[in-house]
């Protein structure tokens, strides 16, 4: 699940240096970047995995299985709150600035590119 909202969070990103920058992107987004931020989604998403897996780590020799929680303590807030907040509210806050920047980009070469007059078909 995180690597689909961090890959989403790349294309955002991604999208929007093809639109601001348009000349420089070919040299920023090159398929070696591309590589590195792929690489580095999958770190960070093992990672976590491995946290969870310590925090959560069965005891007396049982297996885990995936999607079961194996203590039947509670699972420290802290821990959740880093979770929630760098897995969903930190990328929905990068795709938020992106796209409100996005639009008034595209705002801008509307206003250059069509006159008034065209507008109304738009």
């Amino acid at each position: 699940m995180y690597v689909s909202i961090f890959t989403v969070t790349a294309i955002s990103v991604v999208r929007y240096v093809a639109i601001k920058y348009p000349m420089k992107s070919r040299d920023i987004l090159s398929r070696r970047n591309a590589l590195v931020v792929c690489a580095l989604i999958w770190l960070v998403t093992c990672s976590f995995s491995a946290a969870f897996h310590h925090v959560d780590d069965p005891k007396n020799g049982k297996t885990i299985k995936c999607f079961q929680k194996n203590k039947e303590e509670v699972l420290p807030l802290s821990f959740i709150l880093v979770l929630d907040i760098v897995g969903f509210l930190v990328p929905f806050l990068i795709m938020l600035f992106l796209r409100v920047h996005h639009h008034g980009e595209l705002d801008c070469v509307r206003r250059v590119f069509f006159p008034r007059s065209l507008r109304v078909f738009l």
